[in-house]
Formats: structure tokens, C-alpha cells, sequence
């Protein structure tokens, strides 16, 4: 349950919040050749992302950092508080 202003705003799994939140992933990369880049990018778009990226040539390194749970509850009470 997540309570907002004495409403219930949530009422779920934890795995369930996380799948409907904008949940918004670090992506650290490095294409063979080139210099290390870092992007903020939200889960839905990860696998558009993906496909661009693979097509600009081979990749070195790459690494995506999941967002912190506390930072997706944050968000989405932030979000909560300009509707209500």
C-alpha cells in the first residue's frame, strides 16, 4: 500500500509499482574506439536504445544501473503531489 495525502494512491506488489513506474536506468557504454558515455534513459526505451546503438558499431563496455527502489517511490510521489 502507498498512502499520499490520506489517499490510497498504490495498492500492489512491489515488482507491480516498479513495472508501472517511469523507472529511469543509467546506461554506462563504450563503443571500440571511442570514449565512455553516460545516459539516463527510461526501462520502456532500454530496448530502442539498444538497437541504435548496435548499429553505430561494436560495443567495448557496457553497464545499466537500476534505479535505487527509494528513488522510484520519491518520483512517484513527487508526480502524486501535482495531481492531487
Amino acid at each position: 500500500l502507498l498512502i499520499s495525502k490520506g489517499s490510497l494512491v498504490y495498492d500492489g506488489t512491489v515488482e507491480g509499482f516498479i513495472d508501472n513506474a517511469d523507472e529511469i536506468q543509467t546506461i554506462t557504454y563504450k563503443m571500440v574506439g571511442g570514449i565512455e558515455q553516460k545516459i539516463e534513459i527510461k526501462k520502456s526505451n532500454l530496448s530502442a536504445f539498444l538497437r541504435t546503438i548496435s548499429t553505430q558499431g561494436q560495443l567495448e563496455n557496457f553497464k545499466i544501473e537500476e534505479t535505487d527502489f527509494e528513488d522510484v517511490i520519491h518520483s512517484f510521489l513527487q508526480k502524486e503531489s501535482r495531481v492531487l
